[in-house]
Order: structure tokens, then sequence, then C-alpha cells
């Protein structure tokens, strides 16, 4: 800070009257953001210290709170000596951006809340929510670290899994929940959090199965956390924020079994989910969670042109339970003996590669009459 005379020019005799004059600073009003937090109390001018004649510089000058303001240098009182001195001069400072960032509160849960929670390779059904607040050197939060129409100044963070053999680039979020993308959240009043101001909306994550589409897993105990993507600032020290919680990740497919039958009887569907346990396939008795829609059911191959659709004994849903179907969906009597090939339309993180290639819906074979069978049947009893 600087005295001047009328010409511009430093006045070095300023600061040395025999009580010495010492300027004061004040905040006026704010720039950035607009509407925001704005109080003169926020404000400190430090200590004013004569560096040289007609100069003053503070060492610990402070703004607690972000964004941009006008600060005005004056005489105190408006005086000087015994003569009224109303004059000053404003400048703009700022931009001030945070000290840091603190995790307030979060959550993660599993896609699947059964008796033992657990989440399918694919399936952007993981809940995670969080609150993430910009904060200054004492800890509080910065309440104008907002966003701003056509800027780009505050930080943005984005999932990433913690401590995993999982690589980070398979975390995913659910496109309908987040149409710009994983990271797509937005400051409001110094929380960043899903819908801007309220945790309670989760953010529905996924973990992708690998390109490969082989076996893997179960990963158990898997931590997903937040990590700065943009650091606009530049800040120091962000590391990664771990969310409470962690999740079970299961390879799963679904399996449909080959039926028979009389041709005047109904042929219960049997369905079943597995999961891969490291080594083989087993049932996944720990599955409530996934239903069978019945227009998902369709028929394929039919060279007996046989006249038969889905019979739905309970609505259009059917829940799994221990992971195996119950007998709510059936093909209805065909009326004369033949065979087809019938398939479901699965979600993607219960499809397999069941030839070695591609990962297809699962699909059987539906048998009415005395017929010769399907090769791929070894035996098959009537029940009655």
């Amino acid at each position: 800070m600087e005295a001047h005379n009328a010409s511009g020019q430093v006045t070095p005799n300023f600061g040395q009257e025999q009580t010495p004059v010492v300027p004061e600073v004040s905040p006026q009003r704010l720039l950035r953001p607009e509407g925001g937090r704005f109080e003169s109390s926020l404000f400190s001018t430090g200590e004013l210290t004569r560096i040289a004649p007609g100069r003053y510089q503070s060492d610990n000058a402070s703004w607690n709170e972000a964004g941009s303001l006008v600060l005005r240098a004056q005489l105190p009182n408006n005086r000087y000596l015994t003569a009224d001195a109303d004059i000053g001069s404003e400048a703009q400072v700022g931009r001030f951006y945070p000290f840091g960032f603190e995790l307030d509160e979060s959550s993660l849960l599993n896609a699947c809340l059964s008796d033992t929670p657990f989440s399918y390779l694919g399936d952007p059904s993981i809940e995670a929510q969080y609150r993430l607040h910009a904060v200054n050197r004492a800890g509080n939060v910065l309440v104008n670290y907002t966003a701003e129409p056509n800027t780009n100044y505050q930080a943005q963070f984005g999932f990433t899994i913690v401590g995993s053999d999982i690589d980070g680039t398979r975390l995913f979020a659910n496109p309908d929940n987040a149409p710009s993308g994983i990271s797509n959240a937005a400051w409001l009043d110094g929380a960043l959090s899903f819908n801007q101001s309220d945790v309670d909306t989760p953010r529905l994550l996924g973990i992708q199965r690998q390109t490969s589409n082989v076996e893997e897993g179960p990963y158990t105990g898997v931590e997903l956390g937040l990590i700065v993507e943009q650091n606009p600032d530049n800040i120091n020290g962000i590391g990664v924020f771990t969310l409470d919680g962690t999740v079970d990740m299961i390879f799963g497919r679904l399996v449909l079994d080959n039926l028979a039958g009389p041709e005047d009887e109904t042929l219960n569907i049997i369905a079943r989910v597995e999961r891969w346990d490291g080594q083989r396939f087993v049932r996944h008795i720990a599955d409530s969670c996934t239903q069978l829609t019945a227009s998902n059911f369709a028929i394929g191959a039919n060279p007996n042109t046989l006249n038969s659709s889905v019979v739905r004994n309970a609505g259009e849903q059917m829940p799994l339970t221990l992971g195996l179907s119950s007998e709510d969906f059936g093909w209805s009597p065909a009326g004369a003996s033949g065979e087809f090939e019938f398939s479901y339309q699965a979600p993607v993180w219960l499809r397999y590669n069941w030839d070695g290639s591609v990962e297809q819906d699962p699909s059987a074979t539906a048998t009415f009459g005395q017929f010769r069978g399907n090769d791929r049947i070894i035996f098959w009893l009537e029940r009655r």
C-alpha cells in the first residue's frame, strides 16, 4: 500500500508524524461469486508495517472465505492531522480458494442387500453417497466455493477403487443416473454432493467385468473413494477420500434348464443364478434380488411350429428365492409333440460366453410329448 500526493507520487513523509498515521483497509463488496457470503468480520488487515517511506505492508492479512472482493485503503476516520480527508482508493483482490477439502459424510452399499450382501460385476446398482466440503485453514466451510455459470474454478472429483486388485478404470456410473459421467456433481455453498445440496440421493455405480469376459473374483471388502480429477488452483495435499463401507463383487450368470413334459401340460420354467466361487460355478443362494420378467422370454428355433406362450401365475415379475426360480412362469401346453429353443433377455451382468466367444443370453430347449428328445439331454424323467 502506498501514500500518494496529487501528482501520483509517493509521499515519503507520510507516517512520520509525531503520532504516526497508519492507514486502514476494509472490505467493500464481494465480486465473485454473485450473491455470495460477505461480512466485514471475515476480513482481517493483520499488522500493517511501514516498510519504506510512504509504503505499508501486511504479511498476515486474511479473508476467511472463497471468492474475490474489493478492498478500500483510507485514512483513519477520514481525517489527516486536524483536517477532514475523505480520500482513499479501491482494488480487487482474489480469487481466494480453499486450503483443503474434508469428507463430511459418506456411505457405500452393495447392490443387493440380502442376508449376505453382494454386487454383481457389471451391475450399476452400487449405492454411493457423500458430501465433500471445501474448507479454510481453520477447517471452516467456505460457502462461497460454489459453481458459477461459464466458469471452471472449482476442483472436480471422481470415484476410484481403493486397495483392490480390480483396475480402477473398470468403475463406471449408471448412465441414467449420471448423464455427464462419473464425476457429474456440482459445488454448492462449499459442498460437493451428488445432487448438489442433498446427500440423500445416491449415485449408482458399478464395476465392469474384464473385457476378456472370463470368470473372475470373488472380490470381498472392495473400497471406493474420491480422487481429484481437476485441480485448477493446484491445491496441495489432496489425497483419496475413502467412503464408509465396502462392497463384495461377484461374477454371476443366469442359467435356464431344459424342459420336458406331456403336450397337454404346462412346462414350468426353471431358472437359477450361479456365481463363480474362484474355481467353479455354484448356485448363488444369497441372491434374493434378481427378478425374472415374463416378456423377456422368447422362442427361438421352432422346427415343429409349436404354439406356446409364457404362462404367468403371479404377474409379470418373478423373484428368485435362494437363487432359484419358483413355478410362477411356464410354457403353455403346445397340444402337439415337438420341441423349440427358448431364451431369456438377461441383464448384462448375468450374461455369459456360453460358446466361448461373446457374452450371450441363456437358452434352453422345451420338449412336449413323446419325441426323440434333444442331443443336449442325456436323461429326463416326467414328474407326476
